[in-house]
């Protein structure tokens, strides 16, 4: 995000490609000044936060005053991680302590890396994961699949706090879950499973394959035939 000038002295604007705040690009405020000949930048927070391009003047008057008085500057607050960065640790916990890892895996590289990878944890809000929860849902994907995608992401976020790689709350607390109908599935036994896969690999093998990825991993149709190498 380019860093445009505002009429304060100093302070200085972003305009977000992926945030949105009040049906506009969501806007973030930095501030510049110098310490001992070193030009330092720091930001200091988003219009959707509250912040704005005078209180940020505020931010750094306060910074200039401290450094005339010889006083101790904040330290800068180290970057929140990518939500990728964060699902690549998941999925190497999760082969090693869930049964259910491969399903787990499967939709993160299906749905949620593809949608917030790039977004850092303190960038994806109540919102974002409403608009995801949206398109999953125009995807024509079951509501149990899109709550099975919106609970991951609340596994994921939590093991970052739980690991201590994040302070922050999880913003799936702000997101109703979709309504699953709770009606009674029947699963294939052992043996029927073992008789469908031996019918299918008697007439293909790529249905064979696929229906043991699906038995496997628990995905539907859809989520199969989104997989890719």
């Amino acid at each position: 995000m380019k860093r445009i000038k505002t009429k304060f002295i100093g302070v200085y604007e972003r305009k977000s490609d992926v945030k949105e705040h009040n049906g506009k690009q969501d806007t973030c405020f930095d501030i510049a000044y110098r310490n001992q000949e070193k030009l330092i930048w720091e930001k200091i927070g988003w219009l959707s936060e509250g912040y704005s391009a005078k209180l940020a003047e505020q931010v750094r008057s306060e910074r200039i005053r401290t450094m005339r008085h010889n006083e101790e500057l904040p330290k800068q607050k180290q970057k929140a991680p990518y939500f990728e960065d964060i699902a690549k640790k998941y999925e190497t916990w999760a082969k090693e302590n869930k049964t259910s890892w491969q399903a787990d895996i499967s939709r993160c590289k299906i749905y949620l890396i593809p949608a917030l990878g790039k977004n850092r944890l303190n960038q994806i809000s109540s919102f974002t994961l409403e608009k995801l929860k949206s398109e999953l849902v125009h995807k024509d994907l079951a509501p149990a699949t899109v709550a099975h995608c919106l609970k991951l992401f609340r596994q994921i976020y939590n093991k970052a706090l739980a690991w201590g790689l994040y302070k922050g709350e999880n913003p799936i607390k702000g997101v109703k879950m979709p309504s699953v109908q709770n009606q009674r599935e029947r699963f294939l036994s052992y043996d029927e499973a073992k008789t469908l896969l031996e019918a299918l690999k008697a007439r293909s093998q790529t249905l064979h394959d696929m229906a043991t990825i699906s038995l496997q991993c628990g995905l539907r149709a859809g989520e199969v035939f989104s997989l890719r190498g």
